[in-house]
């Protein structure tokens, strides 16, 4: 009967139209430029951020070395990539290293909305064990650190989000719930209670925060952590504008208004030549279009060749 069940699953899909090898065996975050004109992606083995010319599908430059993701400054010149002992800032279009910054392994990063300054949040200890984070504000182009903050940690978090602000980190607690902290005021603007949280991503606004825990998805006011919505899926990802959110299902990736929390009549999946695992969704500005990369897992394919990383596009049917 799974085959069954698959086919019926992969009818009910809306198929990508545009499909882009881009990692070896997992593409982990795509990101275009605000012009639409380039693609970013990171993944594994090669741990490198790729920049494509989304015209061509030609890779332009390879950045960074052990890079764990990469933030895009707000117009689309300058990527930050977060690496196993610093940050580096590159240029994208010439492809040349911009700024070295000593922010150590660095676990999540984010522009300020004016470009003007870089925020960093570094590991302090060892990988999976207690620590500190280290958050630094960088003002640019001097590179000059303000004064870090501290945040303690009794285990890593599987996930850390930096406020599209720039000042405000979301900080998961391993054994449930989470905090956000004011980093310019250094201090914890909010506690909420809850089961373990794998994932959690700011609204473009600031104003909401998804969180994702055992297969719920549940949005909640950044100011109080009120609960807006609950639904089913995995990872979330807002439109730019806030007005629809990608979110990860098991039948593939589902689209929804967040205004009225309806859900666009669609599903998108992969091609149907495996078990296609999203790890990162991008929704375009004029919400017509859909991007995610992710992990295939090949039916038939020998075990050394089964994973690749596809970034797959999509049209979406906007009503």
């Amino acid at each position: 009967m799974n085959w069954l069940i698959a086919s019926l699953l992969l009818a009910a899909q809306d198929l990508p139209y545009r499909t882009l090898p881009a990692h070896a065996q997992g593409t982990t975050q795509v990101r275009t430029t605000a012009d639409g004109k380039l693609l970013l992606t990171t993944g594994i083995p090669d741990r490198t951020v790729k920049v494509w010319l989304l015209s061509t599908g030609k890779v332009l430059h390879t950045l960074g070395e052990q890079a764990e993701f990469f933030s895009l400054r707000p117009d689309g010149g300058l990527a930050a990539v977060g690496e196993s002992a610093r940050t580096t800032v590159w240029n994208l279009t010439t492809g040349q290293r911009i700024h070295g910054l000593d922010s150590g392994r660095t676990v999540a990063l984010g522009w300020s909305p004016d470009g003007k300054t870089l925020t960093t949040i570094g590991l302090k200890g060892e990988k999976g064990k207690a620590g500190v984070l280290e958050a630094r504000i960088w003002d640019l182009p001097a590179a000059e650190s303000r004064k870090p903050v501290l945040v303690p940690l009794s285990k890593v978090p599987s996930s850390l989000a930096v406020s599209p602000s720039g000042t405000q980190l979301a900080v998961p607690h391993w054994e449930g719930g989470l905090r956000t902290w004011d980093l310019a005021k250094d201090r914890v603007e909010l506690q909420l209670p809850g089961g373990p949280v794998g994932r959690v991503v700011w609204s473009p606004d600031g104003r909401t925060l998804a969180l994702s825990s055992g297969g719920a998805l549940r949005f909640v006011e950044a100011s109080s952590g009120k609960e807006v919505h609950q639904m089913v899926g995995g990872g979330a990802e807002f439109s730019p504008d806030g007005a629809h959110v990608a979110v990860s299902v098991e039948a593939g990736i589902e689209v929804w208004k967040t205004g009225t929390w309806t859900r666009l009549e669609a599903t998108y999946g992969g091609p149907g030549t495996g078990v296609w695992i999203p790890e990162s969704l991008e929704l375009s500005g004029d919400g017509r279009s859909l991007l995610a990369g992710g992990t295939l897992v090949a039916k038939d394919a020998p075990a050394a060749g089964r994973l690749s990383g596809p970034v797959y596009f999509w049209k979406l049917r906007v009503r």
